[in-house]
């Protein structure tokens, strides 16, 4: 079995996400892997008009309000890795139209990652990727992926 060598960490900012943030640090330490934290912004096509325009993924942004999103959102994941000892990651902020699960796997196959690690629910039983489809992302993703629920935190 080959080892685990590139994590794919995704976040809401949450308590609970800091929670699993520090079970896969320990996972990646076990393998020498590297960790890629992601959060993704959904946006929908509604909220698109002339003076902002957002489409596709993380590197797919023409407006200045998008490119302030991201701005924003890079900052959090910062500060949010700063909160977890050890973690050492590449952050990356996705805005997209589609749906969170196949984001996450679009740049789970972007990366090449071989594990992406998530948290199920968050405080109160609140999923920590809202409208997230765990099922979908677990059956059409292109590596394994671990979930972390809230009572076995």
């Amino acid at each position: 079995m080959k080892a685990y060598q590139h994590i794919l960490l995704t976040t809401d900012f949450s308590k609970f996400s800091e929670v699993v943030a520090r079970k896969a640090v320990t996972l990646a330490g076990h393998f020498n892997a590297r960790i890629t934290l992601l959060h993704v912004v959904e946006h929908f096509s509604e909220d698109n008009d002339e003076d902002n325009v957002v489409v596709g993924s993380h590197q797919d942004v023409d407006s200045g309000s998008g490119k302030n999103i991201i701005a924003e959102n890079r900052q959090r994941l910062v500060e949010f890795a700063n909160l977890v000892p050890n973690l050492q990651v590449i952050p990356m902020v996705s805005v997209s139209t589609e749906a969170t699960e196949d984001e996450i796997i679009k740049v789970a196959r972007e990366i090449k990652a071989d594990l992406i690690i998530m948290g199920e629910h968050g405080e109160n039983g609140v999923s920590v990727l809202p409208g997230l489809n765990t099922r979908k992302l677990q059956q059409k993703a292109p590596c394994d992926v671990l979930v972390v629920h809230a009572d076995a935190a």
